[in-house]
């Protein structure tokens, strides 16, 4: 994961997937391209989701272009209970969605304010709003997580 793309802010982790599946890299760099697939989402959340896609280093940029890291492309040939157990992996690796994930595990559910408190300790500088939405992503992918792991 790279510490120089912002935290996500994508709550709807299926959107993830649907852009790993992508057949090719062009379509990362069509916004309105990636926006039909996406269900129509505004500009704004296009650049959401490919940044959070980021985020998960499926997607890097290399001559000014956004293509499918060695590790989606990986992924991609992959079964799909393989692919959701390294993008698992992957996601788990963060440790604010790890702590979020145990804590969800250990106690039931997730409080955003304590999930928020643990973006601050990994990602400080944002604002209280910031984390409160930062807070929301993080509980919907380990909530995505848990769905697949049953």
């Amino acid at each position: 994961m790279d510490k120089n793309i912002p935290f996500p802010q994508a709550d709807d982790f299926d959107k993830i997937i649907q852009i790993l599946h992508f057949s090719n890299d062009e379509d990362l760099n069509d916004t309105i391209k990636v926006s039909s697939r996406l269900g129509d989402i505004s500009d704004r959340q296009v650049s959401y989701y490919v940044s959070a896609a980021m985020f998960l280093g499926f997607v890097e940029i290399t001559n000014g272009k956004k293509v499918f890291s060695k590790h989606a492309i990986a992924i991609k040939n992959m079964n799909t209970y393989m692919q959701n157990a390294e993008i698992i992996s992957t996601i788990l690796l963060n440790p604010v969605f790890n702590k979020t994930y145990v804590y969800s595990v250990l106690f039931g559910q997730q409080e955003p304010s304590v999930v928020a408190d643990i973006l601050n300790q990994y990602y400080p500088g944002y604002s209280d709003a910031i984390y409160k939405r930062r807070a929301q992503t993080a509980i919907s992918w380990v909530n995505w997580v848990i769905s697949h792991l049953l």
